[in-house]
C-alpha cells in the first residue's frame, strides 16, 4: 500500500476518494472527484494548473463508489505513467498477467480483478456515462451483445 494513502488523504484533500492500485502496472495513484469532469483532466491534487492532471471519478458517481458502475478518467502518458499502460491490455497474456488490484477508500478497501478491456471512442456514451446504471447491459455491450 502506498505510504500516503488512506484516511490522511481524505483530512487534508476534500476532494480525495480512494486510492487505486492495478499490481505490477505502475497505475498506482491518488483517485479525486471534481465538480464536473474536466477539472481534474488539468489540475493536480492542490488545484495547481497540470498538463497531467489527476486520475479521477467521474463527477456523476457517488463519492463512496456505491454506484452500479463507476468511471475512473485518467490521462494515457507515453512512459508508462498515469494509465499509459492500459494499452498494453490489448494483448491477451498480458492481461492474463496483470487482473489483480486494490481500490482503498478512506473507511474501507475493494479487491479489483480486470477482466475485459476493449478500444471505445472518448466520446461513447455507454462507456462514459456514469452512475447507477444496468450493469448488464454495459457487460454485454463490452463484450458485444448490443
Amino acid at each position: 500500500m502506498p505510504l500516503w494513502s488512506g484516511s490522511s488523504l481524505a483530512v487534508t484533500y476534500e476532494d480525495y476518494r480512494s486510492w487505486l492500485t492495478i499490481y505490477d502496472t505502475g497505475i498506482d495513484y491518488p483517485v479525486v472527484q471534481g465538480e464536473d469532469d474536466l477539472y481534474y483532466a488539468a489540475h493536480d491534487i492542490d488545484g495547481k494548473s497540470s498538463i497531467t492532471g489527476m486520475i479521477y471519478l467521474s463527477y456523476q458517481n457517488s463519492p463512496n463508489f456505491s454506484d452500479n458502475y463507476n468511471v475512473i478518467f485518467g490521462h494515457h502518458i507515453d512512459g508508462a505513467s498515469m494509465f499509459g499502460n492500459l494499452d498494453k491490455y490489448m494483448a491477451e497474456s498480458y492481461g492474463l498477467e496483470h487482473q489483480t488490484g486494490i481500490l482503498i477508500l478512506p473507511d474501507s478497501a475493494y479487491d479489483l480483478t480486470v477482466f475485459s478491456c476493449i478500444l471505445t471512442s472518448a466520446y461513447d456514451p455507454m462507456i462514459y456515462t456514469a452512475g447507477d446504471r444496468n450493469i448488464e447491459e454495459i457487460l454485454d455491450y463490452v463484450k458485444g451483445e448490443d
